[in-house]
């Protein structure tokens, strides 16, 4: 994956920007950041994965919340963190599939405020002029 993430401080809250050469590359960069501002994803190996699908938006903006959502309820019910993101869309079947190589998060410590929810807060999704793709979003902490 050629993509790149950096964790964004907020007053309150804490965000991810994250810079891909696609939509879907990015949008698993943001996912993969998500968590990062969470653990230290490095010393975690994943042992697992699940796969979830989302329903395509009319928006990127949207479809970014709507998945990091999904993967953040997905993370939160299975007690699981994600190390590793793809993302593949499916403009047939109307939807975005992510592909999570996850670890359980028993005897992990925090190393951030647990992220509570995705938010609409300064959300921006755009493909830049150089045509790679940026998503910068901010997370209810």
């Amino acid at each position: 994956m050629d993509a790149e993430y950096r964790v964004l401080s907020h007053t309150a809250d804490t965000g991810v920007e994250a810079f891909a050469d696609t939509f879907e590359t990015v949008l698993a960069a943001a996912a993969v950041g998500m968590f990062a501002t969470m653990y230290d994803l490095s010393a975690i190996n994943p042992t697992g994965q699940i796969t979830l699908s989302v329903p395509l938006a009319d928006r990127q903006d949207e479809l970014l919340v709507d998945a990091l959502s999904e993967l953040l309820y997905r993370s939160e019910t299975e007690d699981l963190v994600a190390t590793e993101v793809t993302v593949s869309s499916d403009r047939m079947g109307g939807e975005l599939h992510l592909v999570a190589a996850t670890a359980t998060t028993a005897g992990l410590e925090l190393q951030g405020a647990p992220v509570k929810a995705v938010t609409y807060h300064d959300l921006d999704v755009a493909q830049l002029p150089t045509g790679r793709w940026r998503a910068r979003l901010y997370f209810d902490t």
